[in-house]
Parts: C-alpha cells; structure tokens; sequence
C-alpha cells in the first residue's frame, strides 16, 4: 500500500505518527542545539533514544523512507566512510593524541550523517511534514536562547566563561539553565539565522509573528554573548536575508521593500554607535575596531589581537610540509590551534582529507538547491552556505554536527517531481 492510500484511509493514525516522529527528532536535534535539553542529556543520552523513536514512528508511516533516503545521499555516506576511515587511521596510530580531536573529527562526522539519514527519511513524507518539523525546531530552539537574554544582559560577557576558562564546565552546567551556551551554539543560529526566517512562511498569520519575535531575540542573544565571528555572522545573514526579502516582491510591493532596505542600511551607522554605548555589545564593537586597525597597520600575522593571523600561518607552514595526506607523527606534529576548520583540515589531513570533506558537504547542498521549492528557498541556501563557509574560515565549525544537523533540519527539502514551474516568489 502506498503512502498517499495510507494516509487517506487512516488519516489519524498517520497525523499521530508524523508528529511523534518530528517530535522525537526535534528533542535529537535540541540536545546538541539548545543549553536546557543538553544539561538535562546532552547528546547521545537522548539523542539516541529520540532517534530510535522518529525511525519506528517514520517507518510506520513509510517503510520505504530510510532505504530510499540512503540511495538518495549514497555517494555522501561513500565519501563520508572515507573521511572517517582516514581520520580514525589518522587518530588511531597518534600516541597521547587529545580525545577532543577524536570527537570533533569522528563522533562529530558520524553524528552528521546518522541526522542527514532521518531527516531525509522524514523529507520523504512530503512537503507539510518538513514544514511542521521546521516550525517545531524553531519555536523550541529560539526560545531556549530568548530566555538567556536578561541573564546575558545583567552579566555581560557571561558566555564566554563557558568555554576556554579552567572553570567552564562547571560555569556552562551552572548558566545552561538559563539558556547561556557557549559559542558554538550562538554560530549555528547565525548560521542557521536565514532558514529560520524562511521557516515562517509556511505558518499561519496566528504563528507567525510570536515566532518571528522568537528569532529576534535568539538574534539579540548571540550579540549580547560577546562572540565576535557569531555577532559578525549573524549580521551578516540578516543583512542578506533583507536582500532576499526585497527581490522576492512582486510588483509595488517590491519596491516598497527595496525602500525599507535602503533605510534600514542609512540607519547602520546609528546601530553601530548605538551598540558601542552598551556594555554587552561595545566589547564586540571594539574589538572589531582593534582587530580593523591593527591589521591595516601592522599586517596579517603581526597585527591581529586574536592572534588567528599568526596561527593560520604557522598551520600553513605545517600543511606545506605534509600537503597532500596532512601530519605525519614525528614530521609535522600536531600544530594546529583549532580556530579554523579550514587551516586545521588542511593541517590534519592535507587536501585529500580537506577535499572528501568539502565534496560531501558539496554534493549535500547540491541536492538541496535541485530539490528547492523556489527561487526564495534557494536565496536562503545561498546565503546560509556562505556564512557556513565563512564560519569555517573563521572558527572551527564545519565538523560540529550541532551546525551541521540544524542546516540539514532547516533546508533539506522533499524529492519530489513537479510538472509545473517552480514557483519562483
């Protein structure tokens, strides 16, 4: 029996699977995303329960959902396999090699492809499914950082003890409560900042604006954490998303919108000296004015006062020594400083590692901008791949499956065939 005979005999039946199995696999996802569902069991702890419940629940609904989205993303799980076979080779025969690795390199990875698996399963119950699951991952994940906002606000810089400080487990158990994260949780929302505001399209009028406010302020929450790359991404994406807004009008309304842009960019210098006299964000301010001037006057590797300028040129010169299979033990030794996904992929594992890598995200989005609904949907890749990429370049966040999980959640559309033009709004 086909799904669609199925689900027209036995509405409710199949209604209450779809929503068990979104529910299961948005409370997977939030326990990588959101600090409160982490403190409680962060990661596999429920992770795995959670996934073990969507696969029953989605099966129930379309035993032919897991077997068809593995031949849909087969050649990614090849080149996943070989990545993964290279970095645990890599990692296997390191003595005294840091566990960190191991879990960003491998476990990371792996847990990417295990939430690409289901949630392509669960594309493959069509359109209406997906943008459920979108409003529900939404509502739940912004407003776990909206309510770290007057915490955030009254402890300026709070954040940041929760991550390189002797102390930062401990301050990260103490603030998760109270939605404070460390930075890799204020970089997947800016990350994942444009998906989310496409997810309001399909929600009703009734939804949609309580849960535009909801992004705002997960959009407030990563500019009062003091996280500079997260602060600069995050407008970033806001900025394009605008720009997508205004081309996808039609007609007046068009206008009316490239009209809101062109004020909304003559008011930036206000915002800037607005946020320069707030405590939460002034030290982002001047630390992106230091970093500016220092580079303009001193030069890349001298100049800059986060020291990545110097660190990526000593990753370089440790790549250029073993460039095509990354470090050897005993040649090149572990000399990267983990604050770039790109010089420390190169470091690791030369530009075969480096290159697996990028194919599987690559063939990834690819069969996302094919199977996109529109003109607008693909806007909205466009702009949260590059601010991916960039994030990389920036930090070390193209192996965190907390990023890459929620960019799968929030932009792997259904396969489907139309026979009609795309709707290009």
């Amino acid at each position: 029996m086909s799904y669609d005979e199925f689900n027209d005999q036995e509405p409710r039946p199949i209604r209450m699977m779809e929503n068990l199995a979104i529910a299961a696999l948005v409370l997977a996802l939030l326990s990588f995303v959101s600090p409160q569902v982490g403190m409680i069991g962060r990661g596999l702890r429920t992770a795995v329960p959670a996934l073990l419940v969507s696969m029953v629940a989605i099966s129930r609904v379309d035993r032919s959902a897991f077997p068809q989205a593995f031949l849909r993303f087969r050649m990614v799980f090849l080149l996943g396999l070989l990545f993964l076979t290279q970095a645990l080779i890599r990692f296997l025969f390191v003595p005294d090699h840091p566990m960190d690795l191991v879990h960003t390199y491998v476990v990371g990875p792996l847990l990417t492809f295990c939430f690409l698996l289901w949630f392509a399963a669960l594309s493959e119950l069509g359109d209406p499914v997906i943008d459920r699951m979108r409003s529900w991952l939404l509502i739940g994940w912004c407003l776990s950082f909206a309510v770290s906002l007057p915490v955030l606000i009254s402890n300026p810089g709070v954040a940041r003890l929760t991550m390189g400080n002797p102390n930062q487990v401990a301050n990260a158990a103490r603030w998760a409560p109270y939605g404070v994260a460390e930075y890799t949780g204020y970089t997947t929302i800016a990350i994942c900042l444009s998906p989310l505001l496409g997810a309001l399209g399909p929600m009703s009028r009734l939804l949609r604006w309580p849960s535009f406010l909801l992004v705002m302020l997960a959009v407030l929450a990563v500019l009062f954490s003091t996280f500079t790359m997260a602060s600069a991404m995050a407008v970033l994406s806001l900025g394009a998303m605008l720009l997508v807004w205004s081309i996808a009008g039609r007609g007046p309304a068009r206008v009316l919108r490239f009209l809101v842009v062109i004020m909304m960019a003559a008011l930036v210098p206000t915002l800037f000296v607005l946020a320069n006299s707030f405590e939460q964000t002034k030290f982002v301010v001047e630390k992106t004015e230091r970093l500016t001037r220092n580079i303009s006057n001193k030069g890349l590797s001298k100049g800059d006062e986060t020291e990545r300028g110097a660190w990526f040129t000593n990753e370089m010169s440790a790549f250029a020594e073993e460039p095509f299979l990354g470090y050897i033990p005993g040649t090149t030794g572990m000399r990267g400083h983990g604050h770039s996904s790109l010089s420390n992929s190169l470091v690791l594992f030369g530009l075969f590692g480096t290159l697996l890598w990028i194919g599987t995200l690559l063939k990834v989005f690819r069969d996302s901008f094919e199977h996109a609904r529109g003109r607008y949907d693909r806007h909205i890749l466009l702009v949260c791949w590059t601010v991916f990429i960039l994030s990389g370049v920036l930090n070390p966040i193209w192996y965190s499956c907390a990023a890459l999980a929620a960019l799968f959640a929030l932009t792997l559309p259904a396969r489907q065939v139309q026979d009609f033009p795309p709707d290009w709004s």
